[in-house]
């Protein structure tokens, strides 16, 4: 599966579908402190690993 990262909006926090429905979804995170975050995505409820793994 190929991800394709496209710059995104710093709101609303969370994860927020594409109004267009085009453009995908949009995730905002925030965190203060953090130095390093991954976002996880998973194709099904109980995939035991994630296909897909974020930079």
């Amino acid at each position: 599966m190929t991800l394709k990262t496209l710059p995104g909006e710093s709101y609303p926090i969370g994860a927020t579908v594409e109004k267009d429905g085009k453009h995908g979804v949009n995730f905002c995170i925030f965190s203060k402190e953090a130095t390093f975050i991954e976002l996880l995505l998973f194709a099904g409820q109980n995939d035991p690993q994630p296909p897909i793994l974020s930079p």
